[in-house]
């Protein structure tokens, strides 16, 4: 039997950084760190009260700094488009290079029904 070392307990805030701003009449989440079951519910926060209470403006997602994407970011991704739609705002995802997330969208099949961006300028525009 394996016995594995504990890992420190880190929280959400530690696990995922979040910031959001208005630019180019775009409201943009970023977001840097991982995107688990531990933290889908912070960031889904944010993004919940942007969708409130910005309608029919462009919501732009920037993960090209998320290091990691689990099952429960994918689902939240794939909730968060489906809510834009719903309240007239065109979404987007910024992925950078990150190869953790653009696989797990590709393999998914996520990749094929959301505005993939691969930096945060390509997704306003500019």
């Amino acid at each position: 039997m394996s016995h594995y070392p504990a890992f420190p307990q880190r929280s959400p805030e530690e696990l995922l950084s979040l910031s959001t701003s208005v630019l180019s009449g775009a409201v943009v989440v970023t977001a840097a760190g991982d995107v688990d079951a531990v933290t889908v519910p912070r960031l889904l926060g944010e993004l919940a009260a942007v969708l409130g209470s910005r309608p029919g403006q462009r919501l732009v997602l920037d993960m090209a700094r998320v290091t990691f994407l689990g099952s429960h970011g994918l689902a939240m991704v794939v909730d968060v488009a489906n809510r834009a739609r719903g309240h007239g705002m065109e979404f987007g995802l910024v992925v950078g290079d990150r190869h953790t997330v653009i696989r797990a969208l590709e393999v998914t099949g996520v990749a094929d029904t959301i505005a993939l961006y691969h930096s945060l300028p390509d997704a306003l525009g500019r």
